[in-house]
């Protein structure tokens, strides 16, 4: 934790429920709630069921300061994403394709 509250990069090796995006979600909550903005961070997930659980993370932890969390995932109807993301979400989270489909 030290290191990414530092803005240091890492790269974590754990088992499951271990803390693995508490370790960089709360460096980006801190870094947020000191310099507000929409569109503060971008999550890229290898799958669909990862990008769910690790916005669910995000929104729980940012319960409280009114964060806002977009889901970008395939299945996924492409109307709903384009206003998720016009709406400036703080955090965007999702799959690296359909990511570059709306760019």
């Amino acid at each position: 934790m030290p290191y990414t509250l530092e803005g240091r990069d890492i790269i974590a090796l754990a088992e499951t429920g271990s803390g693995k995006t508490l370790s960089f979600a709360l460096p980006i909550l801190q870094s947020l709630l000191d310099k507000p903005t929409s569109f503060y961070a971008l999550v890229l997930a290898p799958a669909r069921e990862l990008v769910v659980q690790i916005a669910d993370h995000f929104r729980a932890l940012g319960a409280k300061i009114g964060l806002k969390v977009a889901v970008i995932i395939g299945n996924m109807d492409l109307k709903e994403q384009v206003k998720l993301l016009n709406s400036s979400p703080h955090i965007v989270v999702g799959t690296p394709g359909k990511l570059l489909y709306h760019m």
